[in-house]
């Protein structure tokens, strides 16, 4: 696992991955922690956005089957850092 903490405002890659799973309001608790259960291996990936100087960070999902990925795309959300010159910060 790289350390990410220097670039993400101390967020170590763990906190960003755990961060990048959200429950809508019209899920129930127990069908939301079931589609994180489908969540083996939480790998981060992210997208340079070069002209807006900023990150776009989500949750891929390699090993979550065709069918459970539509599923588990309900929970995904995406999140966006702005670089403020030393690190990126959360917008």
């Amino acid at each position: 696992e790289q350390d990410a903490s220097r670039i993400f405002d101390g967020k170590s890659l763990q906190q960003l991955a755990s961060g990048l799973v959200s429950k809508p309001d019209t899920m129930s608790e127990a069908k939301f922690e079931e589609l994180k259960g489908k969540i083996e291996l939480k790998i981060v990936s992210a997208l340079l956005l070069q002209h807006e100087n900023s990150l776009v960070v989500r949750l891929a999902l390699p090993f979550v089957s065709a069918d459970d990925k539509k599923a588990v795309n309900a929970i995904k959300v995406q999140r966006k850092f702005n670089w403020n010159g030393r690190t990126f910060k959360e917008s």
